[in-house]
């Protein structure tokens, strides 16, 4: 039986505060456990899972064998944040994954909002092999539950990190392109790497101070009648990325 105060724990990890004083993490689902165990074990805390789930996954668990803890169908609802409880939750050590690699693409998120937006864009970025995302010190919270599932473990893959503008912008020298909507068409823009590319929050955009320090402006071009004003900030980036890839 698991007891009360675990579940207590682990329940207090849906809120920032706790995730923070306790530097973990929780993720829940099956695909993204797996991405999880095989990528990045070394920062697995503990594995509740109810016991068809653990017998069924047994091959992969085998160096986790003192991690797990079975669990009751109640326990889990107890325990999930999710509508619909998954068979397994886990509980990790918060991590940074950076990197020296500048060679590629980087994404850098001025100001990202969204927990959705950022765990897409963070899927989107492994997707399209950037060399890693760097996030603003005003970007929502990485390890927030909404953003670990939205990127569907490519959290567990690609290079992040948090830190200023003015830290990570010299080392691309005159490679700093940013999305405006007045910028250049990103499809007609032959962008070599490395460089650094600049997404602005959901709303506002870029900061007008990081505006500013941008060598290149580039934008994706709107149908000539299209009535709409912008688009989502993931969405912006799946298509800058997929662009960039295009023309190099």
């Amino acid at each position: 039986m698991i007891s009360k105060n675990t579940i207590k724990y682990v329940r207090s990890l849906h809120q920032k505060k706790f995730r923070q004083k306790f530097n973990s993490f929780i993720t829940e689902g099956h695909k993204i456990t797996l991405e999880l165990l095989n990528f990045k074990p070394e920062i697995v805390d503990q594995i509740y899972a109810l016991e068809e789930w653990t017998q069924t996954n047994q091959h992969q668990l085998t160096s986790f064998e003192r991690k797990i803890e079975m669990v009751s169908e109640k326990d889990m609802e107890r325990m999930t944040a999710l509508k619909n409880p998954s068979p397994v939750l886990v509980v990790g050590k918060q991590f940074e994954n950076k990197t020296n690699n500048i060679s590629g693409f980087s994404l850098y998120l001025d100001h990202i909002k969204n927990p959705g937006n950022m765990g897409t864009i963070i899927r989107i970025a492994d997707w399209f092999g950037m060399d890693r995302v760097i996030c603003s010190k005003e970007c929502v919270e990485i390890f927030s539950p909404k953003v670990i599932q939205s990127s569907m473990g490519s959290i567990f893959r690609i290079p992040f990190e948090t830190n200023s503008f003015e830290n990570v912008k010299d080392v691309y020298k005159e490679k700093v392109y940013g999305t405006v909507l007045e910028g250049t068409n990103v499809f007609k823009t032959n962008i070599a790497k490395p460089a650094l590319i600049v997404i602005g929050n959901e709303s506002k955009g870029i900061e007008p101070s990081i505006q500013k320090q941008l060598n290149h402006k580039i934008s994706i071009p709107a149908a000539s009648d299209s009535q709409t004003e912008s688009l989502n900030a993931a969405i912006a980036t799946g298509i800058i990325c997929a662009a960039i890839n295009n023309t190099t």
